[in-house]
């Protein structure tokens, strides 16, 4: 990734979430140093005579880290968005990681594929046949399903990223996590696992959502969509009533 792509990247995200940071009663501002060779990215929040600001500080060191994407680049910067905006579960007033990683994906990133276009150009990457079918089955248009598939593989990528940095085998699409929480996992949950997250968030279709599915529209509910839903390796479920399916 070249500088002018990290620009663009940021520069989307942020006009893309001015509104909605206000909406929180927030302002977003985004410290995005390219020159910085650290490797880093993370959320804070400052408080001004002006009210808060929801400060995110991510650097060009992680953008040109040779396990990364500008499509997993642009899933950090959504994760990170995420944290300020996701709505709960939180963790004091950030969103938990496993809800920013379902906001990133679900959200997020679909939203800056549609806005940026071409500007973003997609990776080469071939969505292994799990992938492909998985979003064949939630999206009936093709764009919806190369929108999926290239979520879905942006995930693989930064779960990748996260698993070497632990020194731990890759996350595979064919391989979920097959451990269920007590209860809510608010700190990272294992590259697997988000791997998981990332890939059911690629699988939520709003348009396939219950008349009476509330809000967040974006958050895909296991009582109505078990495989687009946040996964029980980090999420624990409440009962839900039941739900009325659009025709």
């Amino acid at each position: 990734m070249d500088q002018s792509l990290f620009d663009r990247i940021v520069t989307a995200a942020e006009r893309l979430y001015h509104r909605e940071f206000h909406r929180h009663d927030q302002r977003l501002n985004i410290s995005a140093r390219w020159d910085a060779d650290g490797v880093y990215a993370n959320a804070w929040k400052m408080e001004d005579a002006n009210g808060e600001k929801g400060l995110i500080m991510i650097s060009g060191g992680l953008a040109r880290h040779p396990d990364m994407t500008p499509d997993a680049f642009a899933l950090v910067l959504c994760h990170e968005i995420g944290h300020h905006i996701a709505g709960p579960p939180h963790l004091w007033r950030f969103s938990a990681e496993g809800q920013s990683d379902y906001f990133g994906a679900s959200s997020c990133l679909r939203k800056l594929f549609i806005r940026m276009g071409d500007a973003l150009p997609a990776s080469r990457q071939h969505a292994p046949k799990r992938v492909r079918e998985a979003c064949a089955q939630a999206f009936s248009h093709q764009q919806g399903r190369q929108g999926c598939q290239r979520i879905a593989l942006a995930g693989a990528t930064l779960a990748r990223y996260f698993a070497r940095k632990r020194g731990q085998l890759s996350p595979l699409f064919s391989r979920p996590a097959q451990s269920s929480v007590s209860s809510t996992l608010l700190t990272p949950a294992t590259p697997q696992c988000r791997l998981d997250t990332y890939f059911a968030a690629a699988q939520c279709n709003v348009a396939r959502q219950p008349l009476d599915h509330p809000e967040p529209s974006w958050l895909c509910l296991a009582d109505d969509f078990p495989e687009a839903a946040r996964p029980p390796c980090w999420y624990k479920q409440a009962v839900a009533a039941h739900r009325v399916r659009r025709p």
